[in-house]
């Protein structure tokens, strides 16, 4: 968008032929912003593996808790 407005300002002024080193500027402004976006984007990703892991964990042993106590329900009684 800021590309657009930058060559239609400079298509204004008549010196248009300074658009092709905008717009290059412009792509590789562009470039360098998604590039620097992918870390963060990564730890993003690593943080909620992590979340999710330790939530199936707490599941998991949840689970486990449960028929470890049901067990020990069933083992006491006497009837």
């Amino acid at each position: 968008m800021v590309g657009a407005f930058s060559r239609a300002v400079l298509a204004l002024f008549d010196v248009a032929s300074w658009a092709a080193i905008a717009t290059a500027i412009l792509g590789g402004v562009t470039t360098w912003s998604e590039f620097h976006g992918t870390e963060d984007k990564l730890t993003r990703y690593s943080d909620a593996i992590s979340e999710i892991e330790s939530i199936v964990q707490w599941y998991v042993t949840d689970l486990l808790l449960k028929n470890v106590s049901n067990f020990c329900l069933e083992s006491l009684s006497f009837f």
